[in-house]
């Protein structure tokens, strides 16, 4: 059995060593055999010598074993508060590094970022404008989205808010105002602008008439064939409904060639739009920029080119002749037979021809 003095010491002991020193005491003196002296094994002779008359010897004490192992357990569980007690000042220590470190860590973190912040808002200084855009505003969003990236108890932050982040978000913000400039001049002037301003139709009329114009005076010269006795009933009837008929082809050939008139007034226009989107793509910040403008321009434009889209016009066919009044009294001729002895109605029409060029009145507009 462990000895309550012993029990009472280890109790007291406060460290895991001292308390391993006392059970090491306690098996020492457990195992300790016993000497005896030499001296008092005669006293044992004599007893055992003594027979009856001395009576019988007292019986050796008995070991109290549950006594030994309650006392070894509280023994352990003594050991085991005491290792408990160390780890817990140990994890308290180690507990309160962390959060020593982690205070250092924030105010690295907090310096870098205001050092950012700052070298931010020189640069928006230096530029001389009004933050009418939202420059800082999404400065600081890129700031804290980078903030939000550095690992815990980085050792150094800053690297993480170089000057990259500031020009990257003027790069970004100039790229959202273009677009937005280019909408609003898209809103103006939207794509296909060229052929609204100036369609297919608007030189429907002006070809009309042009082509009317040379229709009617093929009209002329063929009543005048048959006044003159150059053609009779069949022959003008046929010449007639050959004019008729080349008519549809007349208007589509005049159409064909005011086509190419109005590329070149469509192109007038494309190219204001390519001033119009150049001051976009060159745009910067504090410049100003009005899509208005440029609309109107392209709007003007358009009106000015069709106002004076007749001239253009004409110039265009110069002497386009869409029809051939000697053509169609040839083959009125041909239906009719001669009608004048020692002539031809094909001659009858060149000399005709002759006289109304002699009068100058083919190609005029």
């Amino acid at each position: 059995m462990l000895p309550a003095w012993m029990i009472d010491q280890v109790k007291r002991r406060s460290t895991d060593e001292e308390a391993k020193h006392i059970g090491d005491e306690y098996e020492n003196t457990r195992n300790r055999p016993t000497h005896r002296d030499n001296s008092d094994s005669g006293d044992d002779n004599r007893v055992l010598e003594a027979g009856s008359g001395g009576g019988s010897p007292a019986p050796p004490p008995q070991v109290d074993y549950a006594a030994q192992n309650k006392a070894a357990m509280e023994l352990e569980d003594h050991r085991a508060r005491i290792a408990q007690e160390a780890q817990e000042r140990a994890d308290a220590k180690k507990a309160e590094q962390l959060a020593s470190d982690k205070t250092a860590f924030q105010g690295k973190l907090g310096g870098a970022y205001a050092t950012a912040e700052n070298y931010g808002r020189g640069q928006l200084a230096n530029m001389g404008i009004d933050d009418t855009y939202g420059i800082m505003g999404a400065y600081k969003t890129a700031l804290d989205r980078a903030r939000g990236m550095v690992p815990e108890l980085d050792a150094n932050p800053g690297q993480y808010f170089g000057s990259d982040l500031w020009e990257n978000t003027l790069a970004g913000e100039r790229t959202a105002e273009r677009s937005q400039l280019t909408r609003g001049y898209e809103s103006e002037v939207p794509q296909g602008f060229e052929s609204t301003y100036i369609p297919d139709t608007a030189d429907d009329a002006l070809i009309e008439s042009i082509v009317g114009g040379q229709y009617s005076e093929a009209e002329d010269y063929l009543n005048r064939a048959k006044a003159r006795g150059t053609l009779n009933d069949v022959g003008f009837n046929t010449a007639s409904t050959a004019l008729r008929n080349q008519r549809a082809g007349a208007v589509a050939r005049g159409n064909e060639l005011g086509l190419g008139v109005l590329e070149t007034g469509r192109q007038s226009l494309k190219d204001i739009d390519k001033q119009a989107r150049s001051g976009i793509t060159n745009w910067d910040f504090g410049d100003t920029y009005d899509p208005t403008a440029w609309s109107g321009k392209i709007k003007s434009g358009a009106s000015a080119f069709t106002g004076g889209l007749e001239g253009k016009l004409r110039n265009a066919f110069g002497s386009t002749e869409f029809f051939d009044p000697e053509a169609f009294i040839a083959k009125g001729g041909k239906a009719q037979g001669a009608i004048n002895p020692g002539g031809s109605a094909l001659q009858d029409a060149i000399s005709e021809e002759e006289k109304r060029r002699t009068a100058g009145s083919v190609g005029a507009f």
